[in-house]
């Protein structure tokens, strides 16, 4: 666990990054976002339909359509910000893209997948 935080940590300085907790059916999904302009909007998204890519104003992104873009976010003055959302019993064993953007400077952050459990 330490040399993961270490690697996030790590990643954390040099660029926008999205990370989550592990993702269990019927329990909040944790989405967090660093790095972002701060104070600034953030809009996360994701896919079940896989990994993109989908042409975007801000470039690639690694999800593909249909994209549904969770509600809009504002970064803290660290540039962070996090979003909880309860999945639904029926997404056990589904695949999930996910990724944002920060608006402010229009940069995507790294891409996940997470298989709900």
């Amino acid at each position: 666990m330490l040399f993961s935080n270490l690697i996030l940590a790590c990643h954390l300085l040099v660029s926008f990054a999205l990370f989550t907790n592990q993702f269990m059916s019927g329990e909040e999904a944790i989405i967090s976002v660093a790095g972002a302009t701060p104070p600034g909007a953030v809009l996360v998204a994701c896919s079940v339909s896989g990994a993109g890519p989908t042409p975007t104003q801000h470039g690639a992104a690694e999800l593909s359509v249909p994209i549904k873009v969770l509600p809009a976010l504002t970064s803290d003055s660290s540039g962070m910000s996090k979003i909880s959302v309860t999945l639904p019993a029926a997404l056990s064993g589904a695949q999930v893209w996910l990724q944002a953007v920060d608006l402010s400077a229009g940069v995507l952050s790294n891409g996940a997948e997470r298989i709900v459990q």
